[in-house]
């Protein structure tokens, strides 16, 4: 029976940070996949609700400037990376001249939806896996075994994670 080994503990590692990478990474390819730039829809929201914007263009192009997005897209995603290393959310492109405090106002919520979710999934999954194990269990509980294993997440990690008899 193996323990904690220090190349387990090296591949979580590995896949915990290309998690978070890739999580990142595809929160700025979606955005700049629309159409546009934020700016000028901005720039339009106000336009539609009736304002009136004076030198739309030289604002366009300063608020392009203050975000970045007059850079090429790999530097604005290197900046971005530096900024999120940095923990530096920079402005709300949507509340623009407020800084993005947003995340700090949610991870109360964050945390309580998450932890509502972990107690959730334990008490189900303990159920449906004891159910399981039954021998006796009707046959409508055993129908439910596809299904769990279809929602089931990370099910070929844990049979990583498990120490194999040798």
């Amino acid at each position: 029976m193996g323990g904690l080994t220090m190349g387990y503990v090296l591949k979580r590692l590995g896949m915990s940070f290309l998690t978070i990478w890739l999580g990142t990474t595809i929160i700025f390819v979606v955005p700049r996949l629309a159409p546009g730039d934020p700016v000028t829809a901005t720039i339009g929201r106000m336009i539609s609700q009736g304002s009136t914007v004076e030198n739309a263009d030289e604002m366009i192009e300063t608020w392009r400037a203050r975000f970045g997005l007059d850079k090429p897209v790999i530097i604005q995603y290197f900046l971005y990376l530096r900024n999120l290393a940095t923990f530096n959310t920079g402005y709300s492109l949507a509340f623009f001249p407020t800084e993005v405090e947003l995340v700090a106002g949610a991870m109360p919520w964050t945390i309580g939806l998450l932890v509502l979710a972990t107690i959730i999934s334990f008490v189900l999954g303990c159920i449906i896996g004891a159910l399981m194990a039954w021998r006796n269990a009707p046959k409508a509980v055993r129908s439910l075994l596809p299904v769990t294993l279809t929602l089931t997440k990370y099910y070929s990690v844990l049979d990583t994670a498990l120490p194999k008899n040798s």
